[in-house]
């Protein structure tokens, strides 16, 4: 059993968890509270019981973990091995798996080799299972065999396949080298993990388990000749090395088929080694990706495409091996490139199928039925409208390969809004991109780290309290020095609460760091560059006039627009332009009327984005609850009067969210009242009396109670 479902199974009980582990504690709504790992009374460790159960913080210690395994290992300060096996005991499991492994005719037990360890592997022997097993039955050649460093487990039952992930093993003369037999064992390259592959099947599937902590890359970078400007990519080791025997480099992705949108939430999961292996993928004129010829290959051969770009990628199709290529298998459906190989397609065949693998550009013409997925997802999938949701309940949303330009007055707080949509589309999974050429970064990050949170981490504005010279007073001293340990344990725990902000954002923002003028042009090709290396599809610009462009400049204006709305469209991205607000012809800026001409610029801003949204303040509301707080300060409006005024003033909307344009959307236009919360820089579309006029927590995907 995976470690993955023992964990399943400790969420199932989680508070049973909690109490075996620390008995001292006590459940206080929907966490769990202890002092420390180390058991005793107090509140200083919360472990989650709900929504992200086992999701943990000790507070005090500046330390946490997002598993309850994890939490098992604190508490214990034992290692992982002995923390699953007791975890497995706690739950009931049987765990047999070194019964099954372990060599005829010995006990199984301690003393012997790990199954999961770098130790248990040897090179392949003529005449033992493993080798008759891929050669006779796979009719792998041993050569390709030997250069990918394919060997097997201590006890000879299971295939171990060597995965490199460092800078190392692109080494050309390490790579030249670590092949010759008269090379020390000492000289050889170390893989950095191992996948291994049960010769024995359990029910008619794959037993396989790897080393542990395995750094995703593709399987036999090693073995490709440094030299090769064309790559195949594949499902599993097997096809990398059929492709192999066949004399073609290939290589294997790490854990099969795999796409966006199978973890709903997230991005890509071929991202974990596209970003590891991207520089390396970069030498490579052409990418021919060949994954099984089922429904899951095909997805995720397409997902792996559009994620490393199209331009230099081919689609492999087997369909076109005629089962007159290969001797008894007529009517046969080869599924991969190892079926082949054991049909005996010969290699002239198997060339002719790179030969005619699909290209994806310059092609743009393609009959209606190439879309009939695309059709019925359209008509019959879901139950909303397609796309992103925003953080207000509003009928707009986020669809991928689109550009919306964010418009209002300067200061009526579009670019706030922006940035807590940003923090809503990265709780939803998204990596998302910043290019704000008016303000700072750090400032930037403080802004939308607020909001990630919901809530101000820490008030810099606080002091400790500071002893006074010749205090004799006993009592002060103790109460200041009190307050002084009370403050500083409340700045290690905001502290704690920061990193964990920061190491959430860190996973899903990205910051193009340049204050002033950018020329569009290169930030469009900077940006395409972060696209394919940090698979990032929400991008911002803040604002128009920062890319270069004279205010008078409208046939520029137009050329820039056009082109982010085509770099959306081919790379499956989502543009976010931020551009001020015409004024009425009086040069007043506090209304919010009109229609989806308000954009400052060229017409063709509007025509060309696919939708156009403005944030309007009012303005009108803020002077007079500012006029109010100083009546009251000086004393001109009692305290009565003047609270029950700010009461129906704060009940009165401080803006609106308005859609001027929706290209894709059911609905057309529209607008919903706003209010904004200063302790989190968050705005909601519910009014102060209401229950859900609150902030929202997306780092924790809880909300939390308003604080004003």
């Amino acid at each position: 059993m995976d470690w993955t479902d023992v964990e399943k199974k400790l969420c199932e009980r989680a508070e049973e968890v909690c109490r075996h582990l620390l008995p001292q504690g006590k459940k206080e709504g929907a966490e769990y509270v202890c002092g420390s790992t180390a058991g005793e009374p107090g509140n200083s460790l919360k472990v989650n019981l709900a929504g992200k159960v086992g999701l943990w913080s000790d507070f005090a210690a500046s330390k946490g973990g997002k598993t309850l395994m994890s939490l098992w290992c604190s508490v214990r300060s034992k290692d992982f091995k002995f923390c699953i096996r007791e975890a497995k005991a706690f739950l009931g499991i049987r765990d047999d798996f070194e019964k099954r492994f372990h060599r005829q005719g010995e006990p199984s037990g301690e003393g012997k080799p790990d199954p999961a360890s770098l130790t248990n592997v040897r090179k392949l022997t003529g005449g033992c299972g493993v080798m008759n097993f891929l050669v006779e039955r796979r009719k792998l050649d041993p050569i390709a065999l030997d250069a990918y460093r394919v060997g097997q487990t201590l006890d000879g039952r299971a295939v171990v396949y060597p995965y490199f992930a460092t800078e190392s093993d692109h080494d050309e003369e390490v790579i030249s080298n670590q092949w010759a037999s008269n090379q020390p064992e000492t000289e050889i390259v170390k893989p950095s993990w191992l996948k291994f592959e049960a010769l024995e099947r359990k029910e008619g599937k794959k037993v396989e388990w790897t080393t542990r902590g395995p750094a995703k890359c593709l399987f036999g970078k090693n073995a490709v000749p440094l030299k090769s400007r064309e790559l195949i990519i594949t499902e599993g080791e097997k096809d990398a090395l059929a492709w192999a025997t066949y004399g073609m480099p290939a290589v294997s992705v790490p854990f099969g088929a795999k796409w966006r949108g199978q973890d709903k939430g997230r991005p890509s999961p071929n991202r974990e080694w596209i970003d590891r292996d991207l520089p390396w993928l970069e030498n490579f004129e052409t990418i021919f990706v060949c994954m099984d010829m089922d429904g899951p290959g095909q997805r995720a051969a397409m997902d792996i495409i559009n994620e490393i770009g199209p331009r230099r990628c081919r689609l492999v199709s087997l369909q076109t091996v005629t089962a007159a290529h290969s001797a008894g298998a007529a009517g046969k459906v080869f599924k991969d490139a190892n079926d082949c190989l054991m049909a005996e397609v010969p290699v002239e065949a198997m060339r002719q199928c790179l030969a005619d693998a699909k290209e994806f550009a310059p092609e743009r013409v393609h009959n209606a039925m190439e879309y009939e997925q695309e059709f019925f997802e359209e008509w019959f999938t879901g139950h909303e409208e397609a796309g992103l949701q925003m953080p207000i309940n509003f009928p707009f949303r986020v669809r991928s390969s689109e550009l919306t330009v964010w418009s209002g007055f300067s200061g009526h707080g579009k670019t706030k809004f922006l940035n807590q949509t940003i923090c809503c589309l990265a709780a939803q999974g998204e990596r998302c991109c910043i290019a704000s050429m008016e303000t700072r970064t750090r400032t930037t990050l403080y802004h939308i780290s607020r909001q990630a949170y919901g809530a101000a981490i820490w008030d810099k504005r606080r002091k400790p309290p500071l002893a006074e010279e010749h205090d004799q007073d006993q009592g002060a001293r103790a109460r200041r020095e009190a307050a002084r340990e009370h403050h500083e344990r409340a700045e290690r725990q905001a502290r704690a609460e920061g990193w964990r902000v920061l190491r959430w954002l860190g996973e899903r923002l990205w910051f193009y760091d340049h204050v002033g003028i950018v020329p569009w042009r290169q930030l469009l090709d900077d940006f395409r560059w972060v696209r394919r290396r940090y698979g990032v599809t929400q991008f911002v610009v803040d604002s128009l006039m920062r890319c270069g462009l004279m205010e008078d400049d409208y046939a520029g204006q137009a050329e820039f627009v056009t082109a982010f709305a085509s770099f959306c469209m081919d790379l499956n991205v989502h543009g976010h332009l931020v551009a001020h607000r015409k004024k009425n012809e009086r040069g007043e800026r506090n209304f919010g009327d009109g229609d989806k001409s308000v954009v400052a610029g060229s017409e063709k801003i509007v025509a060309n984005a696919h939708n156009v949204v403005e944030i309007w303040r009012n303005v009108l509301r803020a002077q007079k609850l500012s006029e109010l707080e100083d009546q009251a300060r000086v004393g001109l409006k009692k305290a009565e009067e003047a609270a029950a005024e700010r009461k129906k003033l704060c009940a009165l909307p401080g803006g609106k969210f308005m859609m001027r344009k929706q290209r894709e959307g059911e609905v057309q236009d529209g607008s919903r009242m706003l209010w904004f919360l200063q302790e989190s820089f968050q705005f909601t579309d519910f009014p102060p009396d209401h229950t859900e006029h609150r902030s929202v927590n997306y780092v924790g995907e809880e909300k939390l109670e308003n604080q004003n």
